[in-house]
């Protein structure tokens, strides 16, 4: 039977959205430099016109000709825009967004979608520099074109939230997720911005939370945790994140220490529970951790970490019908996890060797 290592639970952070999207042009195509540029030269001049009919084609075929080359253009830009972006080069993606956007906002070429999302990717942008104003400025007009863009919602959502507008915040992270509900970034934006309005932790604890998971040195990620919950007392998810850093420091005694702290405190945070259990599983006390397993089960409805925890602890412990058990609901739930596959098998293995008649 493989030996395996119980799983842990990370405290998870705030992200901004820094996507890469293509526009559209025109009506829900995809837009490229070849596409435009195809077009230029294949509208000709009708047969059998009078003289001052086709002089007012030429200029139409001219002035189409000059729309499709600035649309060409405008593209590239665009393009070289969101590459600077993904590279972290705000100012040069500024620089190409703001030369793409005059033809964008003008254009019949392209559609109110296109229209918004160049405008939120120069938000983007404006925000990478710090320039908070301009980039929300920018998120708003991506808004009023495009009503439909959830991730303008939740980056002005964020600024909002930077602002200390808690209430704003909340209003423009509800929208996102109205329009997308599978937006997680999002999701998890509003839970903050509503654990902010119940005051369970402040912008700048929570501002110190995300320092400490961001940094690798140990000593330094203990200090902001600690700094952070000196602000925050009932910040649960930062006192999580010092217990796992205690333990990573080899210091499982105070990991154990603080955890017991968090669950006498908050007795509905699930995730304290299954790193208890781990810490009771790692100190040898197997039936403590399957209990901790459990009630971080009931906590927590589909709480996959837990569930693979509890199975390992079962097949160690013999138990193959209930280790079957759990990877089974593990496997409704994400069908190709390996380790619940492997836990599946080992038990099956174990189970059908029991059946097998002894010989005599």
């Amino acid at each position: 039977m493989k030996k395996r290592t119980l799983n842990r639970v990370f405290l998870s952070g705030i992200v901004f959205i820094l996507s890469f999207t293509f526009f559209s042009c025109g009506t829900g195509s995809t837009a490229s430099t070849e596409d435009v540029s195809r077009g230029i030269v294949q509208k000709r001049l009708p047969k059998n016109v009078s003289l001052d009919s086709a002089k007012i084609e030429t200029v139409k075929i001219e002035n189409e000709r000059i729309d499709s080359l600035n649309a060409a253009l405008a593209i590239r830009e665009f393009q070289e825009g969101i590459m600077k972006l993904d590279s972290q080069k705000y100012s040069s993606a500024i620089f190409h967004f703001r030369n793409a956007q005059p033809v964008i906002q003008n254009s019949k070429r392209f559609n109110a979608i296109d229209k918004g999302l160049i405008l939120l990717k120069l938000g983007n942008a404006y925000f990478g520099l710090g320039i908070k104003d301009s980039a929300l400025f920018a998120y708003q007009e991506s808004i009023r074109y495009d009503f439909s863009q959830a991730e303008a919602f939740n980056n002005a959502g964020f600024i909002y939230l930077l602002q200390n507008d808690t209430e704003r915040a909340l209003q423009y992270f509800s929208e996102a997720v109205r329009l997308n509900p599978n937006f997680v970034i999002a999701s998890d934006n509003a839970r903050i911005a509503k654990d902010i309005a119940a005051s369970r932790f402040s912008l700048e604890s929570y501002a110190l939370g995300l320092k400490g998971e961001n940094t690798s040195n140990l000593q330094e990620r203990i200090d902001f945790l600690t700094h952070a919950l000196t602000l925050s007392p009932n910040f649960s998810e930062a006192e999580n994140a010092l217990a796992i850093a205690y333990y990573q420091s080899n210091e499982p005694l105070k990991a154990k220490e603080t955890l017991l702290h968090l669950v006498s405190r908050d007795s509905s945070y699930a995730e304290a529970f299954n790193n208890l259990g781990f810490l009771e599983y790692k100190l040898g006390n197997t039936l403590s951790a399957q209990s901790l397993f459990q009630k971080a089960r009931q906590l927590k409805k589909d709480f996959v970490v837990a569930n693979l925890n509890l199975g390992i602890c079962f097949l160690e412990a013999k138990n193959f019908e209930e280790a079957l058990k759990i990877a089974t609901i593990i496997l409704k739930q994400e069908a190709d996890n390996t380790l619940a596959l492997s836990i599946k098998t080992d038990a099956e293995a174990a189970l059908s060797q029991k059946k097998k008649p002894v010989k005599k």
